[in-house]
């Protein structure tokens, strides 16, 4: 069964602008990554069977990366941020969030990075659930 997700509002520093992009599957992998637009909000969905999305973001300039997350249901989902622009894509950051302990006005995830390409990883494990983000 596939859940809903509103997720991943993303805000760097100068970037007030809000929209919604609804995400195009497949985005299974890097290959396949939907654009994801600063200031926007993505909407999306993941399930046991279709258990990665993926998205590149591109930074025009160096700041502070703002994520705010919440979920319900059960089960857990991985973010994390990986560069674009280096083979292997190796880590930057990760957050890992599981629905027994969604901490009052859910997760944030908050990130120093250099203008450059990043990927947004989303992993998910579990039972179906909704996530939503909006932006601070």
């Amino acid at each position: 069964m596939k859940k809903l997700i509103l997720f991943t509002t993303v805000c760097l520093c100068l970037y007030n602008t809000m929209y919604s992009q609804n995400e195009i599957e497949p985005n299974n992998n890097a290959d396949q990554a939907n654009v994801f637009t600063l200031g926007s909000t993505q909407n999306g969905s993941i399930s046991n069977s279709d258990n990665q999305d993926w998205y590149l973001l591109n930074l025009p300039q160096s700041g502070t990366l703002t994520m705010p997350i919440s979920f319900t249901g059960n089960g857990w989902i991985w973010i994390r941020i990986c560069d674009a622009e280096t083979a292997g894509f190796p880590l930057i950051a990760e957050l890992y969030m599981s629905a027994g302990g969604i901490p009052p006005g859910g997760y944030q995830m908050v990130r120093a990075l250099l203008a450059g390409q990043y990927y947004v990883k989303i992993e998910y494990g579990g039972e179906d659930k909704v996530i939503r983000s909006r932006p601070t």
